[in-house]
């Protein structure tokens, strides 16, 4: 019988495949070409891997010759691999476990595998390719790659500091604001900026916070900044004041009184009587008050103007009198007090210490006063 060479067929399925063989020739000395039986047949189910296959033949003599060849089924085709398409997920981390559309696979005679190549499944911000292995029973491999892309599209958190309320301490207050509560899924430290002035005016500022991160996302967060003025001016203390009368009337005073406002800075305090008014003899007193732009009342203050009366009155000079004796006692005569003359009580007849009467022979001096 002629020899007959290994079969090789490719497995079809589990169960193997359908094997196909030409039956060897067999040839007698005596009785030539003989007629030979092989066990398996051709055309049967042959499982996996080697099939001894036994071919026999028997000359007219009963002489029997045998030889046997393989049939052997193979799996060396690798699985089929399917694998998704582009898959997008938003990133929740700075390296994202993202639920991924796994890849399939098959094979045509053993249970598959299949395995990423990322492993945990982690992926960062951008776009990854993944590769996709498959392995069937027989230690065949197929691979195939598709795209995983993790975007950043989410703000930043941003809280911003507490609202601040605090008290005026000039036209424009300088302001501690605090810092703000910020993190992000990606970024350890997305940059904080504020639009906050240096200094703030008395009343409401509204200071925007924003947070942006390495892809430009951004968010806003508002904090109120309140500066209030309920502090009142501070009049500045003044001293009394004493002026000498210029007429019965009295006399002006002439005086100025400051206030300074934490806001409003320095001005000048209302007063009443005002400066400049004619104030009459003797003690007046003066009361300032200031409100500041917001209405703040300052506490008065008083002092005192006082009108005085130091100036002696001026009184006529009157000529000798020359008369001539009456008798040796003298003679009778009739003086007429001066005018006096004052700025507070006006023109006035003075008092002589000898006014109508007998006065001796002699030099008699007449004193008048007021």
């Amino acid at each position: 019988i002629a020899a007959h060479a290994t079969v090789t067929v490719e497995a079809t399925s589990s169960l193997g495949a359908l094997g196909f063989y030409e039956t060897p020739s067999a040839n007698d000395t005596v009785d030539g070409a003989r007629v030979v039986s092989c066990s398996p047949v051709s055309g049967l189910q042959f499982a996996l891997g080697d099939t001894t296959i036994s071919c026999t033949s028997t000359d007219n003599a009963g002489n029997t010759a045998t030889t046997t060849f393989a049939m052997n089924i193979t799996d060396t085709a690798a699985p089929l691999i399917t694998v998704p398409g582009a898959q997008i997920f938003e990133a929740t981390a700075v390296l994202s476990i993202p639920t991924l559309t796994l890849a399939s696979t098959s094979d045509a005679v053993s249970t598959t595998t299949i395995a990423l190549s990322y492993a945990p499944t982690s992926f960062a911000v951008g776009t990854t390719v993944a590769t996709w292995t498959a392995r069937d029973g027989a230690g065949n491999t197929a691979t195939a790659t598709s795209s995983v892309t993790i975007t950043d599209t989410t703000a930043p958190f941003l809280t911003a500091p507490a609202s601040i309320l605090t008290e005026a301490t000039s036209a424009s207050t300088a302001v501690s604001l605090g810092s703000p509560s910020v993190s992000d899924i990606v970024d350890a430290s997305p940059v904080v900026t504020n639009n906050a002035p240096a200094t703030f005016p008395v009343g409401a500022t509204q200071v925007m916070w924003r947070a942006t991160d390495s892809r430009s996302n951004s968010t806003t967060s508002p904090q109120l900044v309140t500066i209030t003025d309920t502090t009142p001016p501070i009049i500045a203390p003044h001293a009394d004041i004493t002026v000498e009368a210029a007429s019965s009337s009295g006399a002006s005073a002439l005086f100025s009184v400051s206030a300074t406002d934490s806001v409003d800075g320095v001005t000048v305090a209302v007063c009443v009587p005002v400066s400049g008014s004619t104030f009459a003899l003797g003690s007046t007193t003066v009361t300032c008050t200031k409100d500041d732009a917001r209405g703040n009342h300052a506490t008065s203050t008083m002092f005192t103007v006082r009108i005085v009366d130091t100036t002696a009155p001026t009184i006529d000079v009157i000529s000798s009198i020359t008369a001539e004796a009456t008798s040796s006692a003298g003679a009778t005569v009739n003086i007429i007090p001066p005018l006096s003359h004052d700025i507070v009580n006006g023109d006035v007849l003075s008092t002589c210490n000898a006014v109508t009467g007998l006065f001796p022979l002699g030099i008699t001096t007449v004193v008048c006063s007021k």
